[in-house]
This record gives structure tokens, C-alpha cells and sequence, in this order.
């Protein structure tokens, strides 16, 4: 089982529901996509080392979601005097907000370019 298998099957098990439908094959895709994001970010090469490998699997997590468009519930409320409910969910820009937080994180590891 390859590097990228193993990342599959930890993303799977953390996304249970949102997995049964896929593929192995579209697993390993996704991480791969979500590590050369992170390769983009940093300006490193593929592959990343074993120490980034949490960051790959939480930005291929967040990737599935909103691929999926699955709506996360963002508050909820609910009343029982006049009985009311209410509900927020998240968007598309509230994914794209998690992804950019989270490459944010590694802001440390980024490579400075020099310009001449």
C-alpha cells in the first residue's frame, strides 16, 4: 500500500458518511490534489514529507465537503414556547474561508522567492 492509499484510508475514516459513494481511486486523487495545493502554497515540490501529511488529509477533507455540497450545519436554534427553528448552514465561501485558514497555518514553512 502506497503513501498515498494510507492517507485514503485515514480520510475515509474520518469521513465516513461522505465516502461511501467514492472510489479508492478518487480518494488518492483528491489528497494528491490537495497536497500540490499545498506544494502551490509553500513553492515546494511534490511530495511533501511525512510531517505534512495531517495538513494534506484536512485540506482533501474540506475539498469533499464542498465538492460534495454538502451544507454543514453552521447554528442552530431552537425554541419550544412558540415553537421555532432555525437553522444555518454552511457555504461555499465558509469552505473556501477553512482552506485558506488552514494554508495560512503553514505560512512558517512557505518559501521566500528573491527577486533580482
Amino acid at each position: 500500500m502506497g503513501r498515498y492509499d494510507n492517507m485514503a484510508v485515514k480520510l475515509s475514516g474520518s469521513a465516513k458518511d461522505l465516502c461511501r459513494d467514492l472510489m479508492a481511486s478518487d480518494l488518492v486523487e483528491l489528497i494528491q490534489q490537495a497536497e500540490q495545493d499545498i506544494c502551490l502554497y509553500l513553492r515546494r515540490k511534490a511530495p511533501l514529507s511525512d510531517e505534512y501529511e495531517s495538513k494534506i488529509i484536512s485540506l482533501a477533507k474540506i475539498k469533499l465537503l464542498k465538492s460534495k455540497a454538502k451544507k454543514g450545519i453552521k447554528s442552530l436554534s431552537y425554541t419550544e414556547g412558540s415553537v421555532s427553528k432555525s437553522e444555518t448552514y454552511l457555504t461555499a465561501e465558509d469552505y473556501d474561508k477553512q482552506e485558506t485558514e488552514l494554508l495560512n497555518s503553514l505560512a512558517a514553512y512557505r518559501r521566500a522567492r528573491i527577486v533580482k
